[in-house]
């Protein structure tokens, strides 16, 4: 397990997201929708690669809105840093904790009719739950699969999931998955330069 500088940690782990929600949740999107309970199987679309963004959420006049399924990866509250013992002359090993907020937000567009295990299609607003809780699944499934490894993020907790619905009569319906994971990195830090 190598460490990971402290100040370049955050990043790190963003960029190790997003280049695992972009190589593999088509996959698990895919997979999810196999395994729905309606007929014919839903086709979902996944974020195209260039729609995985790491951003700021305070800043939602840059957020895109052209696509109709886009992520959002970023950080949910400050990071701990726990210190632990010297790693040479030059830095100390330590460890941190931050919580990751990754969002995937999909434009719902009424598909062909979907009917349920008992042959009753189901309402919009229930179609669109459904979905929600096959892209939550799929988000899940990716981000816990694949986002741990020896050398970015360490460890890896699913803490909050949360399919929500949104529905404003002003817009097209859409719905957002929002996961909070808490991920944890050896670090190294910089030692202080002696007298």
């Amino acid at each position: 397990m190598s460490l990971v500088p402290v100040g370049q940690a955050r990043r790190i782990a963003k960029e190790r997201l997003r280049s695992v929600i972009r190589a593999n949740l088509q996959a698990e999107i895919d997979a999810a929708a196999q395994a729905s309970s309606l007929t014919p199987t839903p086709e979902l679309a996944g974020p195209r690669p260039s729609a995985v963004y790491i951003t700021d959420p305070d800043q939602p006049d840059k957020l895109p809105r052209n696509d109709d399924v886009f992520v959002y990866i970023y950080e949910d509250g400050p990071r701990t840093i726990e210190r632990s013992n010297s790693g040479g002359p030059l830095f100390f090993k330590g460890q941190t904790t931050q919580d990751m907020l990754i969002a995937l937000v999909h434009r719902y567009q009424l598909g062909p009719e979907y009917r349920d295990p008992d042959d009753v299609v189901p309402e919009a607003d229930v179609q669109l739950r459904h979905m929600l809780d096959l892209y939550n699944a799929a988000l899940i499934n990716c981000v816990m699969r694949y986002a741990k490894s020896s050398d970015t993020i360490h460890e890896i907790e699913l803490v909050t999931d949360e399919p929500i619905p949104i529905y404003d009569e002003n817009l097209p319906a859409f719905g957002v998955v929002r996961l909070t994971i808490r991920i944890t990195q050896m670090v190294s830090i910089p030692q202080p330069d002696c007298c």
